[in-house]
C-alpha cells in the first residue's frame, strides 16, 4: 500500500470519531428523550381507561334474574354483560362513558 492511502484512511477514521460519533450520540439521545415522553403520555392515557381494574359488582350487570322492583340502584355506571370475578366482588364490570368510548373506538388505535 502506498503511504498516501494509509494517511487518508487514518484521517477518515479520525474524522469519523471526531464528527460522526458525537452527531450519532446526540441523535440517539434525542430519540430516547422523545420515546420517554411518549411512554409517559401512553401510561397516563391507559391508566385512565383500564377496565380490568374497575369495580366488579352484580349491580352493574345488564340483566339480572330476579330484580327487586322497589330498590333503586344507586350506580352511575352503564350496565354491561362483561362478567368478572375479582377480589372485590363478582358479577359484571362497572364501566362508564369513557370506557365505552374507548372500547367503541378500539382505544383510538387506527
Amino acid at each position: 500500500m502506498p503511504p498516501n492511502i494509509f494517511i487518508i484512511i487514518i484521517l477518515i477514521i479520525l474524522l469519523f470519531y471526531c464528527v460522526g460519533l458525537p452527531y450519532l450520540n446526540s441523535c440517539y439521545n434525542k430519540t430516547i428523550n422523545n420515546l420517554e415522553g411518549l411512554d409517559n403520555i401512553n401510561n397516563i392515557y391507559y391508566e385512565l381507561n383500564k377496565i380490568d381494574l374497575n369495580k366488579c359488582s352484580k349491580d352493574c350487570c345488564n340483566f339480572t334474574e330476579w330484580p327487586i322492583p322497589h330498590i333503586q340502584k344507586v350506580n352511575n355506571s352503564i350496565p354491561t354483560n362483561y362478567s368478572c370475578n375479582l377480589g372485590n366482588g363478582s358479577g359484571c364490570v362497572c364501566i362508564n362513558e369513557l370506557n365505552i368510548n374507548n372500547l367503541t373506538h378500539r382505544g383510538y388505535n387506527n
